[in-house]
């Protein structure tokens, strides 16, 4: 039978999802080289190097992971930046500086206050449903250029409370780091 829109688009993502792994390994391995299918029809025998892989259009990373498969991302904040704010979220200064909004997804989510909030006592987390103007406004980039994991950054929209799901205020037990209530973080 035939796909539905709503699957087809589905599908669409998985193979974006596939296509942008396939990548990543090919361009994390200096030594990989890969064949490839040419005018769509026959497998060549040609190998491609890393750096033709990255040039190629197929491969660009503008058509790699548009949009991945999660329902929510994720806004860190210190909890005494919010105790202050009205109708809009306050940014923090790297917000600021980058010129974007860092959000995390669930699986990032621990990491990301180990790293960037380790010496605060309290976080809240933001719950943000991936929908709408928040998922247009999104672009997965790389967190630091060493890294192949790619982040979700909000460009060219502003965050506000009717953004929000819901917040969870999470204590540094220092000897643990941040422990998330089972089950809040969702995907």
């Amino acid at each position: 039978g035939s796909l539905s829109s709503e699957n087809a688009s589905a599908f669409r993502s998985s193979l974006e999802i596939l296509l942008y792994f396939v990548k990543r390994i090919a361009i994390d391995n200096d030594d990989m080289l890969m064949t490839g299918y040419i005018n769509n029809s026959s497998i060549s025998k040609d190998k491609f190097s890393k750096r033709e892989l990255i040039e190629d259009k197929v491969w660009s990373s503008q058509k790699a992971m548009t949009s991945p498969l999660v329902s929510y991302v994720y806004k860190i904040l210190v909890s005494t930046a919010l105790a202050s704010s009205t109708e809009k979220l306050p940014l923090p200064a790297l917000d600021h500086q980058d010129g974007f909004i860092h959000l995390s997804t669930a699986h990032q989510v621990p990491a990301t206050a180990a790293r960037f909030f380790s010496n605060d006592n309290l976080i809240k987390v933001l719950r943000v449903p991936y929908v709408g103007r928040i998922k247009e406004g999104v672009k997965w980039e790389k967190g630091i250029p060493s890294s192949t994991e790619l982040f979700p950054h909000l460009y060219g929209v502003e965050l506000t409370w009717d953004d929000v799901e819901e917040v969870v205020e999470v204590v540094n037990s220092r000897s643990e780091g941040y422990v998330f209530p089972e089950g809040w973080l969702k995907f």
